[in-house]
């Protein structure tokens, strides 16, 4: 664990045993070059970032136990997605594409945790 600013601590788990045995998510990203396309010519209304984007999807609870690190205070497990996961973007893309799918390249463009809505 690291303090980080405000005297908080930043849990750093090391899931590089997991990601190893985890069957690869392969959501197909869009490419910037996309991204321009599809923005090109409209007015741009606004451009959002989705902090925190990971921690707003839940994991199920058979899969809690995956995450589970030990610290000097106990044990713990996630119950959202933790930043280190290597299917946490494909997955968060996915949740985005199916959130919007009625939105998409009409009035807006998600890259990840990024959101564009455009107007002709």
């Amino acid at each position: 664990m690291k303090k980080k600013g405000g005297n908080k601590l930043r849990v750093c788990v090391d899931y590089r045993d997991l990601n190893a045995r985890t069957f690869k998510n392969h959501f197909p990203l869009l490419f910037i070059s996309t991204i321009v396309d599809e923005v090109a010519g409209k007015k741009l209304d606004s451009f959002m970032d989705g902090y925190s984007r990971y921690n707003q999807v839940s994991i199920t609870h058979e899969d809690w136990h995956k995450t589970a690190f030990t610290s000097p205070w106990g044990t713990f497990v996630y119950i959202v997605m933790p930043f280190g996961l290597c299917n946490a973007l494909a997955t968060f893309q996915t949740v985005m594409t199916y959130v919007f799918s009625e939105l998409l390249r009409k009035l807006m463009v998600v890259f990840i945790d990024d959101f564009s809505t455009q107007t002709s």
